[in-house]
Protein backbone atom coordinates (compact mmCIF):
# COMPACT_ATOMS: atom_id res chain seq x y z
CA UNK A 1 0.00 0.00 0.00
CA UNK A 2 1.36 3.67 -0.87
CA UNK A 3 1.42 5.67 1.81
CA UNK A 4 0.71 9.55 1.57
CA UNK A 5 2.42 10.99 3.78
CA UNK A 6 5.94 11.24 2.40
CA UNK A 7 7.22 8.28 3.75
CA UNK A 8 7.85 6.85 0.38
CA UNK A 9 9.03 8.14 -3.19
CA UNK A 10 5.62 6.84 -4.89
CA UNK A 11 3.61 8.49 -1.81
CA UNK A 12 5.54 11.72 -2.01
CA UNK A 13 4.55 11.77 -5.75
CA UNK A 14 0.98 11.63 -4.96
CA UNK A 15 1.10 14.16 -2.06
CA UNK A 16 2.97 16.23 -3.83
CA UNK A 17 -0.39 16.51 -6.30
CA UNK A 18 -2.64 16.86 -3.46
CA UNK A 19 -0.70 19.31 -1.93
CA UNK A 20 -0.42 21.43 -4.60
CA UNK A 21 -4.32 21.09 -5.73
CA UNK A 22 -4.83 21.86 -2.60
CA UNK A 23 -2.70 25.58 -2.90
CA UNK A 24 -4.11 26.09 -5.55
CA UNK A 25 -7.98 25.88 -4.89
CA UNK A 26 -7.66 27.40 -1.76
CA UNK A 27 -5.94 30.41 -3.44
CA UNK A 28 -8.68 30.59 -5.72
CA UNK A 29 -11.33 30.95 -3.46
CA UNK A 30 -9.39 33.25 -1.02
CA UNK A 31 -9.09 35.41 -4.59
CA UNK A 32 -12.95 35.33 -4.71
CA UNK A 33 -13.45 35.87 -0.96
CA UNK A 34 -11.20 38.91 -1.25
CA UNK A 35 -12.73 40.14 -4.53
CA UNK A 36 -16.50 40.09 -3.47
CA UNK A 37 -15.49 41.59 0.28
CA UNK A 38 -12.98 45.11 -0.91
CA UNK A 39 -14.78 45.30 -4.27
CA UNK A 40 -18.52 44.34 -5.30
CA UNK A 41 -20.30 44.34 -1.55
CA UNK A 42 -23.79 42.14 -2.47
CA UNK A 43 -27.50 42.96 -1.27
CA UNK A 44 -27.07 39.51 0.90
CA UNK A 45 -24.10 41.71 3.04
CA UNK A 46 -26.11 44.28 3.95
CA UNK A 47 -27.79 42.89 7.43
CA UNK A 48 -24.32 42.71 8.60
CA UNK A 49 -24.03 46.63 8.85
CA UNK A 50 -24.34 46.99 12.53
CA UNK A 51 -21.66 47.32 14.85
CA UNK A 52 -20.97 45.29 17.99
CA UNK A 53 -19.07 47.79 19.51
CA UNK A 54 -21.07 50.82 21.72
CA UNK A 55 -18.02 52.85 21.02
CA UNK A 56 -17.99 55.54 18.40
CA UNK A 57 -14.70 54.89 17.45
CA UNK A 58 -15.06 51.59 16.65
CA UNK A 59 -18.54 51.85 15.28
CA UNK A 60 -16.58 51.19 11.61
CA UNK A 61 -16.08 47.80 12.81
CA UNK A 62 -19.10 46.18 11.52
CA UNK A 63 -20.46 42.03 11.75
CA UNK A 64 -19.66 41.72 7.77
CA UNK A 65 -16.00 43.13 8.18
CA UNK A 66 -15.48 41.11 11.18
CA UNK A 67 -16.60 37.82 9.48
CA UNK A 68 -14.77 38.93 6.65
CA UNK A 69 -11.47 39.28 8.12
CA UNK A 70 -12.04 35.92 10.44
CA UNK A 71 -12.63 33.80 7.18
CA UNK A 72 -9.86 35.71 5.87
CA UNK A 73 -7.37 34.59 8.67
CA UNK A 74 -8.72 31.05 8.47
CA UNK A 75 -8.06 30.56 4.86
CA UNK A 76 -4.16 32.21 5.17
CA UNK A 77 -3.81 29.35 7.89
CA UNK A 78 -4.67 27.02 5.58
CA UNK A 79 -2.69 27.81 3.06
CA UNK A 80 0.47 28.23 5.62
CA UNK A 81 -0.33 24.88 6.43
CA UNK A 82 -0.27 23.83 3.21
CA UNK A 83 2.68 25.61 2.05
CA UNK A 84 5.09 24.75 4.70
CA UNK A 85 4.08 21.00 4.06
CA UNK A 86 4.93 20.77 0.46
CA UNK A 87 8.13 23.31 1.28
CA UNK A 88 9.10 20.19 3.43
CA UNK A 89 7.79 17.42 1.20
CA UNK A 90 9.72 19.08 -2.01
CA UNK A 91 13.41 18.60 0.00
CA UNK A 92 14.14 22.16 -1.46
CA UNK A 93 16.63 22.43 1.46
CA UNK A 94 18.89 19.54 3.17
CA UNK A 95 18.75 20.97 6.65
CA UNK A 96 17.17 18.64 9.50
CA UNK A 97 14.66 21.94 10.93
CA UNK A 98 12.62 21.75 7.59
CA UNK A 99 12.51 18.13 6.93
CA UNK A 100 12.28 16.77 10.41
CA UNK A 101 12.13 20.00 12.64
CA UNK A 102 9.11 23.10 12.70
CA UNK A 103 8.36 22.16 8.86
CA UNK A 104 7.54 18.52 9.93
CA UNK A 105 4.96 19.56 12.71
CA UNK A 106 4.36 23.11 12.22
CA UNK A 107 1.34 22.61 9.17
CA UNK A 108 -0.17 21.06 12.11
CA UNK A 109 0.04 23.89 14.65
CA UNK A 110 -1.39 25.92 11.83
CA UNK A 111 -4.35 23.31 11.40
CA UNK A 112 -5.31 24.06 15.38
CA UNK A 113 -4.96 27.96 14.66
CA UNK A 114 -7.12 27.19 11.20
CA UNK A 115 -10.34 25.38 13.26
CA UNK A 116 -9.75 28.47 16.00
CA UNK A 117 -10.09 31.27 13.54
CA UNK A 118 -12.66 29.66 12.09
CA UNK A 119 -14.95 28.92 14.92
CA UNK A 120 -14.10 32.52 15.93
CA UNK A 121 -15.77 33.55 12.69
CA UNK A 122 -19.27 30.92 13.25
CA UNK A 123 -19.32 32.59 16.20
CA UNK A 124 -19.59 36.48 14.83
CA UNK A 125 -22.23 34.99 12.86
CA UNK A 126 -24.25 33.56 15.70
CA UNK A 127 -23.66 37.10 17.11
CA UNK A 128 -24.62 38.84 13.99
CA UNK A 129 -28.15 36.85 13.13
CA UNK A 130 -30.05 37.67 15.86
CA UNK A 131 -28.25 41.04 16.98
CA UNK A 132 -31.03 43.51 17.75
CA UNK A 133 -33.57 40.98 18.39
CA UNK A 134 -35.42 39.49 21.76
CA UNK A 135 -33.91 36.26 20.70
CA UNK A 136 -30.15 37.58 20.57
CA UNK A 137 -28.06 36.03 23.34
CA UNK A 138 -26.25 38.52 26.33
CA UNK A 139 -23.13 39.62 25.49
CA UNK A 140 -21.08 37.64 27.80
CA UNK A 141 -22.42 34.72 26.89
CA UNK A 142 -20.66 35.63 23.69
CA UNK A 143 -17.31 36.87 24.90
CA UNK A 144 -17.21 33.78 27.21
CA UNK A 145 -17.96 31.89 24.00
CA UNK A 146 -15.23 33.53 22.07
CA UNK A 147 -12.49 33.12 25.22
CA UNK A 148 -13.50 28.84 25.26
CA UNK A 149 -12.84 28.95 21.27
CA UNK A 150 -9.34 30.56 22.08
CA UNK A 151 -8.82 28.05 24.60
CA UNK A 152 -9.56 25.59 22.31
CA UNK A 153 -6.87 26.73 19.95
CA UNK A 154 -4.34 27.38 22.71
CA UNK A 155 -5.08 24.02 24.41
CA UNK A 156 -4.68 21.94 21.03
CA UNK A 157 -1.80 24.16 19.81
CA UNK A 158 0.08 23.04 22.73
CA UNK A 159 -1.14 19.15 22.97
CA UNK A 160 0.44 19.31 18.97
CA UNK A 161 3.38 20.91 19.94
CA UNK A 162 4.57 18.82 22.96
CA UNK A 163 3.04 15.40 22.17
CA UNK A 164 4.07 15.13 18.62
CA UNK A 165 7.32 12.47 17.92
CA UNK A 166 9.19 12.69 14.92
CA UNK A 167 11.07 9.90 13.21
CA UNK A 168 13.49 9.79 10.67
CA UNK A 169 12.80 7.17 8.05
CA UNK A 170 16.28 7.68 6.29
CA UNK A 171 17.70 10.28 3.63
CA UNK A 172 16.95 11.07 -0.05
CA UNK A 173 19.36 11.21 -2.96
CA UNK A 174 20.05 15.14 -2.66
CA UNK A 175 20.70 14.37 1.06
CA UNK A 176 17.40 15.80 2.20
CA UNK A 177 15.90 13.66 5.53
CA UNK A 178 12.42 11.80 5.23
CA UNK A 179 10.78 12.07 8.60
CA UNK A 180 7.40 10.59 9.93
CA UNK A 181 4.99 12.87 12.74
CA UNK A 182 3.49 10.65 14.82
CA UNK A 183 0.86 11.68 17.89
CA UNK A 184 -0.14 9.54 20.63
CA UNK A 185 -3.95 8.23 20.20
CA UNK A 186 -5.28 10.10 23.22
CA UNK A 187 -3.87 13.53 21.64
CA UNK A 188 -6.14 12.86 18.70
CA UNK A 189 -9.07 11.90 20.19
CA UNK A 190 -9.05 14.97 22.53
CA UNK A 191 -8.65 17.19 19.53
CA UNK A 192 -11.50 15.27 17.68
CA UNK A 193 -13.67 15.35 20.90
CA UNK A 194 -12.89 19.01 21.65
CA UNK A 195 -13.69 20.02 17.96
CA UNK A 196 -17.07 17.74 17.90
CA UNK A 197 -18.27 20.18 21.20
CA UNK A 198 -17.49 23.34 20.45
CA UNK A 199 -19.18 22.28 16.67
CA UNK A 200 -22.23 21.19 19.02
CA UNK A 201 -22.78 23.97 20.76
CA UNK A 202 -22.03 26.45 18.32
CA UNK A 203 -25.26 24.99 16.27
CA UNK A 204 -27.06 24.09 19.34
CA UNK A 205 -26.85 28.09 20.00
CA UNK A 206 -27.96 29.25 16.72
CA UNK A 207 -30.67 26.48 16.50
CA UNK A 208 -32.45 27.11 19.58
CA UNK A 209 -33.99 30.81 18.92
CA UNK A 210 -34.52 29.86 15.23
CA UNK A 211 -36.31 26.81 16.55
CA UNK A 212 -38.56 29.03 18.60
CA UNK A 213 -39.17 31.14 15.61
CA UNK A 214 -40.38 28.72 13.45
CA UNK A 215 -42.47 27.02 15.82
CA UNK A 216 -44.40 30.63 16.05
CA UNK A 217 -44.52 31.10 12.05
CA UNK A 218 -45.74 27.87 12.04
CA UNK A 219 -48.26 28.52 14.05
CA UNK A 220 -49.24 31.81 12.26
CA UNK A 221 -49.36 29.69 9.26
CA UNK A 222 -52.14 27.32 10.05
CA UNK A 223 -54.13 30.43 11.53
CA UNK A 224 -54.06 32.28 8.63
CA UNK A 225 -55.16 28.78 6.11
CA UNK A 226 -58.07 28.41 8.49
CA UNK A 227 -58.95 32.04 8.15
CA UNK A 228 -58.65 31.70 4.57
CA UNK A 229 -60.94 28.65 4.50
CA UNK A 230 -63.92 30.79 6.44
CA UNK A 231 -63.46 33.91 3.90
CA UNK A 232 -63.63 31.80 0.75
CA UNK A 233 -66.66 29.97 2.47
CA UNK A 234 -65.31 26.32 2.66
CA UNK A 235 -66.06 25.32 6.42
CA UNK A 236 -63.74 25.29 8.86
CA UNK A 237 -61.74 22.10 9.66
CA UNK A 238 -61.01 21.76 12.83
CA UNK A 239 -57.08 21.04 13.89
CA UNK A 240 -56.47 17.53 14.81
CA UNK A 241 -55.02 16.42 18.08
CA UNK A 242 -53.53 13.54 16.33
CA UNK A 243 -51.75 14.15 12.76
CA UNK A 244 -54.08 12.44 10.06
CA UNK A 245 -52.82 11.52 6.68
CA UNK A 246 -52.78 13.59 3.86
CA UNK A 247 -55.05 12.32 0.73
CA UNK A 248 -54.54 12.41 -2.39
CA UNK A 249 -57.03 15.41 -3.40
CA UNK A 250 -56.44 17.56 -0.91
CA UNK A 251 -53.96 18.92 1.68
CA UNK A 252 -54.58 19.43 4.95
CA UNK A 253 -53.78 22.46 7.04
CA UNK A 254 -50.50 21.05 8.54
CA UNK A 255 -49.35 19.98 5.02
CA UNK A 256 -49.85 23.35 3.93
CA UNK A 257 -48.22 24.80 7.00
CA UNK A 258 -45.04 22.71 6.87
CA UNK A 259 -45.05 23.74 3.14
CA UNK A 260 -44.98 27.13 3.89
CA UNK A 261 -42.10 27.12 6.53
CA UNK A 262 -39.95 25.55 4.35
CA UNK A 263 -40.27 27.87 1.52
CA UNK A 264 -41.11 30.89 2.75
CA UNK A 265 -39.14 31.16 6.18
CA UNK A 266 -35.37 33.08 6.03
CA UNK A 267 -34.46 32.02 9.34
CA UNK A 268 -35.40 28.40 8.96
CA UNK A 269 -33.70 27.96 5.51
CA UNK A 270 -30.97 29.59 7.03
CA UNK A 271 -30.71 27.29 9.90
CA UNK A 272 -31.23 24.13 7.37
CA UNK A 273 -27.89 25.57 6.01
CA UNK A 274 -26.07 25.79 8.67
CA UNK A 275 -27.04 22.53 10.15
CA UNK A 276 -26.00 20.87 6.60
CA UNK A 277 -22.68 22.82 6.28
CA UNK A 278 -21.63 22.26 10.18
CA UNK A 279 -22.20 18.60 9.60
CA UNK A 280 -20.26 18.35 6.77
CA UNK A 281 -17.31 20.22 8.33
CA UNK A 282 -17.22 17.90 11.68
CA UNK A 283 -18.02 14.33 9.35
CA UNK A 284 -15.07 15.39 6.79
CA UNK A 285 -12.90 16.47 10.57
CA UNK A 286 -13.83 13.04 12.01
CA UNK A 287 -12.74 11.20 9.00
CA UNK A 288 -9.74 12.88 8.37
CA UNK A 289 -8.80 12.15 11.95
CA UNK A 290 -9.47 8.76 11.83
CA UNK A 291 -7.50 8.08 8.24
CA UNK A 292 -4.56 10.26 9.93
CA UNK A 293 -4.59 7.66 13.38
CA UNK A 294 -4.91 4.65 11.23
CA UNK A 295 -2.73 5.16 8.16
CA UNK A 296 -0.47 8.44 8.63
CA UNK A 297 -1.86 10.19 5.59
CA UNK A 298 -1.40 13.43 6.21
CA UNK A 299 -2.79 14.15 2.55
CA UNK A 300 -6.16 13.71 4.32
CA UNK A 301 -5.51 16.92 6.55
CA UNK A 302 -5.05 19.05 2.82
CA UNK A 303 -8.76 17.81 1.96
CA UNK A 304 -10.07 18.71 5.55
CA UNK A 305 -8.62 22.08 5.48
CA UNK A 306 -10.78 22.98 1.53
CA UNK A 307 -13.71 21.63 2.94
CA UNK A 308 -13.65 23.75 5.92
CA UNK A 309 -13.01 26.57 3.39
CA UNK A 310 -15.73 25.69 1.09
CA UNK A 311 -17.95 26.00 3.95
CA UNK A 312 -17.03 28.68 5.37
CA UNK A 313 -17.76 30.73 2.07
CA UNK A 314 -21.18 28.57 1.43
CA UNK A 315 -22.25 30.26 4.57
CA UNK A 316 -22.24 33.75 3.37
CA UNK A 317 -25.31 34.99 0.97
CA UNK A 318 -24.01 35.74 -2.03
CA UNK A 319 -23.15 31.86 -2.17
CA UNK A 320 -26.84 30.39 -1.99
CA UNK A 321 -26.81 28.79 -5.09
CA UNK A 322 -23.54 27.37 -5.29
CA UNK A 323 -24.83 25.73 -1.54
CA UNK A 324 -28.11 24.39 -3.36
CA UNK A 325 -26.34 23.25 -6.36
CA UNK A 326 -23.74 21.03 -4.30
CA UNK A 327 -25.95 20.73 -0.72
CA UNK A 328 -29.65 20.48 -2.91
CA UNK A 329 -30.40 16.77 -2.02
CA UNK A 330 -29.10 17.24 1.45
CA UNK A 331 -30.83 20.27 2.48
CA UNK A 332 -34.54 19.04 1.17
CA UNK A 333 -33.99 16.13 3.40
CA UNK A 334 -32.69 17.76 6.31
CA UNK A 335 -35.51 20.17 5.57
CA UNK A 336 -38.21 18.00 5.51
CA UNK A 337 -37.31 16.43 8.47
CA UNK A 338 -36.78 19.43 10.38
CA UNK A 339 -40.38 20.48 9.89
CA UNK A 340 -41.71 17.20 11.11
CA UNK A 341 -39.26 18.28 14.65
CA UNK A 342 -40.60 21.99 14.63
CA UNK A 343 -44.09 21.21 13.94
CA UNK A 344 -44.40 18.43 16.17
CA UNK A 345 -45.63 15.89 13.74
CA UNK A 346 -45.01 13.77 10.72
CA UNK A 347 -48.42 12.26 9.17
CA UNK A 348 -47.61 9.58 6.59
CA UNK A 349 -48.24 11.40 2.99
CA UNK A 350 -49.06 9.59 -0.09
CA UNK A 351 -47.00 9.63 -3.31
CA UNK A 352 -49.39 12.65 -5.07
CA UNK A 353 -48.32 14.44 -1.94
CA UNK A 354 -44.80 13.76 -1.45
CA UNK A 355 -44.44 15.14 -4.84
CA UNK A 356 -46.24 18.09 -4.65
CA UNK A 357 -44.90 19.22 -1.61
CA UNK A 358 -41.29 18.93 -3.10
CA UNK A 359 -39.45 22.67 -3.48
Amino acid sequence: MIQLNGDTEEGQKIIFVVYWVGICFVSSLFLVHLYFWLFNKTENDRDDDQSPFVCSCLKVITYGWLISVSTTITMTFSLLFMSIAVSGLYQASAKYELNCGFGNWGPALFYCLHKMSMYQCLTVRLQASFNGSAYAYNKWIVRGLHVLIVLFGIITATLVASTHRVEVLGRTRNGAYRCSLRFPIWCISLIVLLDLLVNVVLLCMFAKPVTVIAKQQHAYALENNLELKVRTGDPPTPLPLVPQPSTENSYDLESLARKELRENSVLYKLLVRVTVITCVMVITTVITFIVYSCLLWSAAMTIDLTVNCCCLLLMFGRYQSLYYLLCRSCDNALSHAGTCFVTGSCPITSKSDQKKEVI
